[in-house]
């Protein structure tokens, strides 16, 4: 059940496949709401993927 409306900010780490080296990529992933007609605006979000630097 969504009825929580709070939105957590979680921080993935993500694994790029290397061609010489091993590297790491941090990036921040959000939800924002976006509220659609017909649906509960807690349960339509939208993803954003932005890396850390």
């Amino acid at each position: 059940n969504f009825s929580s409306p709070m939105i957590h900010y979680p921080t993935m780490m993500i694994r790029i496949p290397p061609t010489t080296t091993q590297t790491t990529v941090s990036v921040s992933v959000w939800l924002e709401s976006q509220p659609r007609p017909g649906l509960p605006p807690e349960l339509v979000y939208r993803v954003h993927i932005a890396p850390n630097q």
